[in-house]
This record gives C-alpha cells, structure tokens and sequence, in this order.
C-alpha cells in the first residue's frame, strides 16, 4: 500500500481498528503454554514479521492514520508516532435502527415478572464471558428475580457448549437465559425488555484501546448501564451521565446493578440521557463526518 501511494503519487493513509501485532503475540504466548514446536514457531515469526512490518514501515510511511480511539492515539502518540496524524473512530451506531420507537419487545413468557439484566454480545473465553456468571450469582443471592439475558452466541461450537456447561454446573438455569445466535431485530427486543445493560471488557493492550460497540447501543435504547473502566467506556459514561463505570469485579458490578434495579429515580434519569448523548456524538452520520472532514483536509494538504 504504500510503495502503490509513491508510485501513484497519493497520500498513503492507514486505518488501525486493532493492535494487530500484540493480537499476533498474544496467540503466539497462547500456543507457547502447550510447548514451542512448529506450530509456535510460525506463529513467532508471524508476530515478528508484523511488528517489523507495522510499526517500522507502515505506520512511518502513513500520512495519516485512523484509530479506534483517543486511548489508541495515546498509546501510538507514547510509542513516538505523532499524535497530529491521528484520528479517532469509535464505534457507533444506526440513528434509526436503534431507535427504541422502532423496536418491538420480544414476546417471551421467560422474562415476565423478573427484573432483566442484559449483555449484548458475543461470548468467548478471551474475553472472560464467565465473568457474567460470577455477576449472576450474587444477584441471585441478593435478589432471586434477576434473570440475566444473555443475548448473543460465541465464535464456535465449543465455546458456547463451554458457558451452557458453566451455567449448569453454577445451577443458574433458572437466571441466566443464553439465547444463542438471533437476528439483530429479536435480540433488539430482548434489549428493550431489560432495565439495566452490561458491558464487561477485560482490561489489557487488546482491549484496553478498543471501542466497544454495546454500550453506545444500550444508552441508544434508553438503557441504564454498567460498564467497567476500559478507557472508552469510562469516556462514554463520564460524558453522557447515563451509567455506572466501576472496575470488572463481580462485586461492584453486582452492587452497581442493584443500585440501579433499586433507584427507580437514577435509573429514568439515565435512561433520559442515553439516547440524546449518542445522536449526537455516536452516530455514523456524525462518525461519517468526521472521517470525511479529516480526508478533505489531508486532500487539501497535499504538497
């Protein structure tokens, strides 16, 4: 790409939605836990060949660079690349699609008479999906009417066969309802039934300079939240005032929900302020813009 820019005398841009080489060594350490034979090895040199590749011609040669978020460009800007050629991207969503006018609730005889907590998303080992579970129980020490919707499937069959287990063996059937794979309209019904959104991402390089799409979504539908302290999250919830932001622990993520299931007051007012914070900051009309502005700008720039 970017010898194709030289040669075509235009300006090279890169857009970086993940920190691929970490996510290289993060494989590569996973494989070396079972022994270092071939398998590691191709997986070493993958990750050596892509910190050379991205982080010594790549990014160098890029006049600028798209990010997923301010905590991407301020990791990238602390690596020595210049913050000025950044641009931050975070996720967002459909104004319209995810209009609470235009959702009709699931009818779903589970949920009647119980106070529903929801995660929207997938589930993987990677990123400590059992840690719901751990959420789930003391709720239901504390408050037997909590069903926590799980709306969402994981990457393979295994991987949902292992929090099916997790939940059986936790005797949690009776609140945790796993939906499994929905389509977008269903599980945005689940969605509208639930008084408090969960948004758990485990911290570290991968995630910590990521933007999570699901609680944009849940203050987009009016739902009160919680989330824990990954940099993105804590922005959106200090900005909009429409949730809880406390570490990922399952103590004060259950203390958090029930603060909410219990203040009917604090939960309507945060439900209030959701929606209009997104239409008007995380919206791809507006993200789209953005990103529109920037290229316009390094167009006019060209030398």
């Amino acid at each position: 790409g970017r010898v194709a820019a030289a040669l075509l005398r235009v300006p090279f841009i890169y857009w970086m939605s993940f920190p691929i080489v970490e996510g290289f060594e993060v494989r590569r350490d996973d494989i070396a836990r079972h022994g270092r034979g071939v398998k590691w090895l191709g997986h070493a040199l993958r990750a050596w060949a892509s910190r050379v590749a991205i982080y010594r011609v790549v990014l160098p040669g890029a006049r600028h660079m798209f990010v997923q978020s301010d905590a991407m460009a301020d990791w990238l800007a602390a690596k020595g690349f210049d913050r000025a050629r950044m641009t931050a991207v975070p996720m967002g969503v459909d104004a319209h699609l995810f209009d609470r006018a235009n959702v009709e609730p699931v009818d779903d005889f589970r949920l009647d008479g119980r106070r529903v907590v929801l995660y929207l998303g997938r589930i993987a080992r990677s990123r400590r999906s059992d840690f719901l579970l751990d959420v789930a129980e003391l709720l239901r020490a504390r408050n037997p009417d909590v069903l926590l919707v799980i709306a969402g499937d994981a990457p393979s069959d295994d991987e949902m066969a292992w929090m099916r287990r997790e939940i059986a063996q936790r005797g949690l059937d009776g609140h945790v309802l796993l939906t499994g794979w929905l389509p977008q309209r269903t599980a945005l019904g689940y969605a509208v039934r639930a008084e408090v959104g969960l948004s758990p991402i485990p911290r570290g390089t991968l995630f910590d300079v990521s933007s999570p799409t699901k609680l944009v979504e849940y203050l987009a539908l009016g739902i009160p939240s919680v989330a824990n302290d990954i940099p993105d999250q804590k922005q959106v919830i200090d900005e909009s005032g429409a949730g809880l932001c406390v570490p990922m622990e399952a103590g004060p993520f259950a203390d958090a929900v029930l603060e909410l299931l219990n203040d009917g007051a604090l939960a309507a007012e945060f439900a209030l302020r959701g929606a209009p914070y997104v239409t008007s900051h995380r919206t791809y009309d507006i993200l789209g813009n953005n990103v529109a502005k920037t290229y316009r700008k390094i167009l006019t720039e060209r030398p």
